[in-house]
């Protein structure tokens, strides 16, 4: 009975491991960009005003990357603050936290550009409940 327990316990303390390795991989490693939906994009002015397609920023896709797996999809929150209420519909101050980090949440200057910051910036503002 005792060993049964034992080797319960150690099955259960891998899986844990496991699990946690894999949230604190994705949290830190970006997952790939998910295929680009503009017809999906909540705000309609979430991408530069480039021409080509291959070099618009959409706000939309690096959130997915980014920011969904800890802000949720909608913006509505799971491990990491709600950001579609309007304490976070400042577009300059949601991009400074995207820059420096802000509690739990890294920095992303360095792992991002500035017009990708941006771009994230506009989409988080103009998330709305």
């Amino acid at each position: 009975m005792l060993q049964t327990k034992a080797w319960r316990n150690l099955i259960i303390s891998i899986a844990v491991t496991i699990i946690a390795v894999v949230v604190l991989t994705r949290s830190i490693q970006p997952a790939e960009t998910p295929p680009s939906n503009q017809s999906n994009q909540t705000p309609s002015s979430n991408t530069s005003s480039t021409s080509s397609s291959t070099t618009q920023v959409s706000g939309v896709n690096l959130y997915n990357t980014y920011c969904s797996a800890c802000h949720g999809s909608n913006g509505s929150g799971a491990s990491g603050p709600a950001l579609n209420i309007g304490s976070w519909s400042d577009s300059a101050k949601v991009q400074t936290i995207v820059k420096s980090g802000k509690g739990g949440m890294p920095g992303f200057q360095g792992q991002l550009s500035d017009p990708q910051i941006k771009a994230i910036g506009d989409y988080v503002a103009a998330l709305k409940k």
